[in-house]
């Protein structure tokens, strides 16, 4: 294992956690908050809301509970994408970056899921491809995604 890798992701982690506060969700447990969402999105608030809850799991599988389309608008306004798979594979979409990634064995994935405020943090690092994921449903029902290859990022940010 790369340790000096793994002490990256759990700094980046940590930084996540601390920034998405702690209210709890504004109706229910689908998270409630946000506007409309963004058209051709299939994944759902719902379905978000009925991911195990889980704290760092390294686990393939974790992530599968955000399998789905995610469609949304750069920082610059352009539609962009993420197409979750199995077991951590994902398409990412956007004028200035497209990124398409089955993770290897040695890939690095960290998962967190916590049901109370309705927050879902997925982080993957595989070959020089990151891919950052945020939704707080207590706040705003926003997806926000991060992908980086080499030099290269792009982020979009999708209405759930």
């Amino acid at each position: 294992m790369n340790t000096p890798r793994i002490l990256a992701f759990s700094v980046l982690l940590s930084g996540f956690l601390s920034a998405c506060g702690g209210s709890a969700p504004a109706t229910g447990g689908d998270g409630g908050g946000g506007g409309t969402p963004s058209a051709g999105t299939t994944v759902t608030r719902a379905q978000i809301a009925g991911c195990t809850p889980l704290s760092t799991s390294s686990d393939p599988a974790a992530s599968n509970c955000l399998k789905g389309k995610f469609v949304g608008k750069t920082l610059g306004s352009d539609e962009c994408s993420l197409t979750i798979g199995d077991n951590g594979s994902y398409q990412y979409v956007s004028p200035s970056l497209n990124s398409s990634v089955v993770p290897s064995a040695q890939a690095i994935r960290v998962f967190t899921y916590e049901k109370t405020i309705t927050l879902a943090i997925w982080l993957i690092n595989d070959s020089g491809k990151d891919l950052s994921f945020k939704y707080n449903g207590s706040q705003d029902s926003k997806a926000s995604i991060e992908v980086r290859v080499g030099t290269n990022v792009s982020t979009c940010n999708a209405q759930l």
